[in-house]
């Protein structure tokens, strides 16, 4: 056994959560310690598990177009978020890709990671509003348990303190 690590493509998952945040912190080393290329990467919880999924990027590599015109607002507001929160941060990461998808969280990520040759995800381990909370906590473990690469999900520091009973 030998040979070095090489990671080439990077994908961080948000859900502008605390964990998101610090998971953008160690995906943003990651990618400049292996000079990868990072996606960042918000997916809009369809609430039709049956409708199609569409796409929205800062930096277009394939777009279907949004099914209706609330949908393609929402995404152009998820976009807009994602680009204010993350790409002053990006400051010297020159190959970055930002998208928006909608559809069933887990299956988008794993089927992004696929489309995109994704060498490693990183990704919160849990979700931003106590609603919201577990179904992030299973995408996690979706995206942990049938990815086609390696996967980190990282804990913010501000919630360790959290009781994660109540989360589950």
């Amino acid at each position: 056994m030998g040979g070095s690590i090489v990671y080439k493509n990077i994908l961080f998952c948000t859900d502008f959560s605390n964990d998101a945040h610090m998971a953008f912190v160690h995906a943003l080393d990651l990618s400049r310690k292996y000079r990868a290329k990072l996606y960042l990467l918000h997916i809009i919880s369809s609430q039709n598990p049956c409708s199609t999924s569409s796409e929205t990027s800062h930096t277009p590599v394939s777009s279907e177009e949004p099914s209706d015109e609330s949908e393609r607002q929402m995404q152009q507001q998820a976009l807009k978020a994602m680009i204010k929160q993350y790409v002053n941060e990006l400051d010297e990461q020159d190959d970055y890709d930002i998208q928006v998808r909608t559809g069933s969280p887990d299956i988008k990520i794993i089927q992004f990671a696929r489309q995109f040759q994704i060498d490693m995800i990183v990704l919160g381990a849990q979700g931003r509003p106590e609603k919201d909370r577990r179904i992030f906590i299973h995408t996690a473990a979706n995206v942990s348990k049938f990815a086609p690469c390696q996967v980190i999900a990282i804990r913010s520091p501000r919630n360790q303190g959290t009781d994660t009973e109540t989360a589950l």
